[in-house]
């Protein structure tokens, strides 16, 4: 990776926050006491503030410690928060505090509160175990976990990471913790990659760093700790060996009841745990279960090979796969779930794995990552891995930064952040001028989604300019798709209507129709939203006869190429009933009304936001006719 600089930031499951009213409660000796157990540490004496903190941490789970405070107020506010693990308070004298399951109990010293979190983190870091379940092999169907997990454990067989920066990096992030920086001297010294095994079994900022990674899908730290997970999935399956009899193995975890609902839902589908499991012989025969969680005995099924800890103690590789045979439930709390370990050469995982590759094919591995991320929805995921190629990218690549910035804009375009979506979007046509003169062809979509954006944030006259440019280079070039200047047309149409310039909105949607009709069959989706553009425009100029006309012509092209009760003819049934609405034929209106209203039930549920408010639009219209 290129030098850059290494910001310290979370790099463990767990965090410890402290909110104390006593500047003696604490000393550094207490912290070092701490910091052995979890790295990162907060301290409040402002407890509004220490809330605010908590309620922005999202992929964290917090021990408390509160100090000589007995607000009870605060105790109910901190309840219902699935971040905080277990509150432990920290007083000389007996705190009152209401029943709550997370209150640890009251501790005279911080040697005994690190003394119960020993011993409590090593089973929070087991219940915090990633999984990915699914039922469908459909590419589309499938949990985005499991597609990151299975291209980034190829991307890391391949990827080098470098163990230099790995133990600087380390260094940072643990600077202020002197037990982890002597393990981490100690990693220098003696690690290898026959010792990859011993690292993993022992409880060090390695494994602490690993643990998160895996679990939060954290792609810079998983390239960080790339060689480490390279040399034990390696030694994992080179020293595996087969059993005489098909094994049973177990592994217990508790589950948020959301997340073990999930699973419920694929039985006789797939699981796959995203971590190394480390499994047993020994039947857990109950684990307490805290509030909104079920504790989950998996009994795992083995008949290939495995590799053996000890007599009985055995480690699956990284994003094993299972199949889900059947699921018992013990009691309201407990449930026992079979799992039957899927081989490498089952030919339904061997067609998974292909069709994944097929649809991201002539990618590199980050960029086809990446990219997947996109198409699932996942943005943020989707920048932070292009804004960590764009840090591994030879400044001198100006093609590749072009496309990266590009990339990063649509993300932050699909949440809404426009002003960082603009700012990307001009990095990369910066980039693209650097090498390719003002109006060369590749840069009219740049020129177009800067107008688009800028359109998005009402600034017009600036949209016009930029959609004008992409539209005058698409003219001069030869032998370009006429429906690729239509939609030109129709972003700059969609400006003037959006200025209340009706007539030049119309003369341009106009124009993209007549183009249209010239090189697209007679129901392709672009000519169905053009007479929907069009048929807006006549309805605000109340030409009405004109604005149904195109509105039927839009139903019609779509209904030749959607389900009957398809989310996109909802907008259309309603502008229909809304011309019919103001030429006053109220029956009609009722009609396309109530059509809509009965997909945007089924769509969206009776208490989504659309589905009222269309429900509304179909009571007044009603009224309407009664009256």
């Amino acid at each position: 990776m290129l030098n850059r600089t290494i910001k310290t930031r979370i790099i463990e499951n767990f965090l410890i926050i402290w909110l104390t009213f006593d500047d003696d409660g604490f000393d550094r000796e207490s912290i070092v006491q701490l910091r052995q157990i979890v790295n990162s540490i907060k301290i409040f004496s402002n407890w509004q503030q220490c809330l605010q903190t908590i309620r922005e941490l999202t992929n964290e789970q917090i021990y408390l410690i509160v100090s000589n405070f007995d607000d009870r107020n605060l105790f109910s506010q901190l309840d219902s928060n699935k971040q905080i693990n277990s509150i432990y308070l920290h007083s000389s004298q007996p705190i009152a505090h209401p029943t709550n399951e997370k209150i640890q109990g009251t501790y005279s010293t911080i040697e005994q509160i690190c003394s119960k979190l020993k011993s409590k983190i090593v089973q929070d870091e087991n219940n915090l175990m990633p999984m990915s379940f699914f039922s469908s092999t459909n590419l589309n169907e499938l949990d985005p976990m499991f597609i990151y997990a299975h291209f980034m454990r190829e991307i890391l067989m391949n990827f080098n990471g470098n163990q230099r920066d790995f133990l600087e990096f380390s260094r940072v992030q643990y600077a202020a913790n002197r037990y982890q920086l002597e393990l981490i001297d100690e990693f220098k010294r003696t690690y290898s990659k026959s010792s990859a095994m011993f690292w993993f079994k022992r409880s060090s900022f390695l494994t602490n760093m690993m643990n998160r990674a895996l679990r939060a899908q954290d792609t810079e730290l998983i390239l960080q700790l790339s060689f480490f997970i390279r040399d034990l999935d390696e030694e994992i399956t080179s020293k595996q060996k087969t059993s005489i009899q098909p094994l049973i193995v177990y592994h217990c975890q508790c589950m948020f009841n959301e997340d073990f609902e999930k699973l419920t839902r694929n039985q006789n589908g797939f699981l796959a745990f995203e971590n190394f499991l480390r499994v047993t012989t020994n039947k857990i025969d109950s684990i307490h279960a805290g509030n909104h969680q079920t504790a989950v005995l998996f009994q795992i099924h083995i008949h290939s090979s495995i590799y053996q800890l000890s007599e009985t103690e055995f480690v699956l590789s990284l994003h094993t796969l299972f199949h889900i045979d059947q699921i018992e439930p013990l009691d309201e709390h407990f449930c026992q779930i079979h799992l039957s370990l899927i081989n490498e050469n089952n030919q339904q995982l061997t067609q998974l794995t292909e069709h994944i590759r097929m649809n991201m094919r002539s990618e590199t591995n980050m960029k086809r990552l990446a990219k997947l991320m996109l198409v699932l929805g996942r943005f943020e995921k989707a920048r932070e891995i292009y804004s960590i190629v764009i840090e591994t990218t030879d400044e001198t690549d100006r093609k590749q930064l072009a496309h990266l910035h590009h990339q990063i804009g649509l993300t932050y375009e699909e949440t809404d952040d426009l002003a960082n979506a603009l700012i990307h979007f001009q990095k990369s046509l910066e980039s693209y001028l650097s090498y390719l003169p003002i109006n060369d062809r590749q840069l009219s979509p740049t020129y177009s989604t800067i107008g688009l954006v800028l359109k998005k944030q009402g600034q017009f006259d600036s949209s016009l300019e930029y959609l004008q440019h992409a539209l005058d280079i698409d003219l001069l070039s030869p032998n370009l798709e006429q429906s690729d200047i239509a939609i030109r047309y129709n972003n700059i149409g969609g400006v003037f209507d959006a200025q209340g310039k009706r007539h030049e909105a119309l003369e341009c949607y106009q124009h993209a129709l007549k183009l249209e009709q010239q090189t697209l069959p007679a129901h392709h989706p672009l000519l169905g939203a053009t007479h929907n553009n069009i048929g807006l425009v006549y309805h605000a100029l109340k030409d009405y006869s004109l604005a149904l006309k195109h509105f039927q012509m839009t139903l019609e092209i779509e209904q030749e190429s959607v389900q009957s009760k398809h989310p996109s003819l909802i907008m259309i049934y309603a502008n229909i009933a809304g011309v019919y609405e103001d030429i006053k034929n109220y029956d009609q209106a009722i009609v396309y009304a109530q059509k809509a209203v009965e997909i945007v039930e089924t769509t969206f549920g009776e208490q989504h936001s659309q589905t009222r408010m269309l429900k509304d639009y179909f009571e007044r219209l009603k009224q309407k006719l009664r009256n």
